[in-house]
This record gives structure tokens, C-alpha cells and sequence, in this order.
């Protein structure tokens, strides 16, 4: 990371950035993160669900809109291209296997927009599960007919044979 303090004091500013960088516990990284995102990230704080949203996430153009489900307005996405990861050497050697869990934005033509790591795993499976997604295609989920975009959670599995 770049940054160009113009003439800023660093020891205002560094002590700031270090704080919007990191977090000091797992309810800092909730509220920190966009409201549509952190719905569908699995972690618990204190043994409970850090978010308990049974809503989807869809925006339609202009703003995020969050819809109750089930609902009979909303027909989620339906994936029609998947592509399958790459396991790293590291992997293979290491004998790794398990899941990397992604959150993703669908847009409203069915494009990966955005990815975030809810869940990693290691050894580089993070980075082959994100470059994967990248190129899955999706029918764009829709409200009341028309197509919008919206935020879907996908684990991607990683197994020996």
C-alpha cells in the first residue's frame, strides 16, 4: 500500500490508517465490513451468530435493498457456468484439503463483480477458489421480474483423489 500524506502529520494520520486496516476483535471486523457482506459471513462471536439475516441483498441499480425471504417477489441466482479451482503444489504436497468459503456479487447480468474471503483455507487454495469464481457466469437473480444484482455465499471444496 501506497500512501502519499501531502504534507499530513504521520502521527495523526498512521495511528488512523492502522486503525481502519486492522481490527482489534471479530465485532470490529463485522461492523466494518458493508451490511450486505457481513450477513453472509459464517462466524459466531461468543458462540452466537455474528448476524442472523434470513434476507437477501439485492440491488437494484441505484441502492442495496434488503428482502425477507422467503419471498415470492425474489428468485435467487442460478449458476450456469462453473469453474472448477486449481490446487496449488503447496496443497498437494501439504495434503490439504477442505473448503474456502467466498462471498460474491452478482450483478445484474449474472457477472462476478466482487469477491470477499469469508472463510480461507491456506496454502494458495484462497487465491485459486477467488480466480475460479471469477469465471463462473450466473441468470441474474430477480425481483418482481427484472433481473438485479445481488450477494451470493459459495464454498468452494477442495479434495484429494
Amino acid at each position: 500500500i501506497e500512501v502519499k500524506l501531502r504534507g499530513t502529520d504521520p502521527a495523526v494520520v498512521l495511528p488512523r490508517l492502522q486503525e481502519m486496516l486492522f481490527f482489534s476483535d471479530a465485532k470490529s471486523i463485522m461492523d466494518g465490513l458493508p451490511e450486505q457482506v457481513a450477513d453472509m459471513i459464517p462466524l459466531e462471536i461468543n458462540g452466537a451468530p455474528a448476524r442472523s439475516c434470513h434476507c437477501a441483498h439485492i440491488f437494484d441499480g441505484s441502492h442495496w435493498i434488503r428482502l425477507s425471504l422467503p419471498s415470492t417477489r425474489y428468485t435467487p441466482p442460478k449458476v450456469t457456468h462453473v469453474v472448477e479451482p486449481n490446487f496449488t503444489d503447496e496443497a498437494q504436497e501439504q495434503k490439504i484439503k477442505g473448503s474456502v468459503t467466498l462471498v460474491f456479487y452478482v450483478s445484474d447480468v449474472g457477472r462476478v463483480d466482487e469477491i470477499w474471503l469469508a472463510k480461507p483455507l491456506e496454502a494458495g487454495l484462497d487465491e485459486q477458489a477467488a480466480i475460479a469464481a471469477r469465471k463462473y457466469t450466473f441468470n441474474a437473480a430477480q425481483v418482481d421480474g427484472r433481473p438485479v444484482g445481488t450477494m451470493v455465499r459459495v464454498e468452494v471444496n477442495f479434495q484429494i483423489f
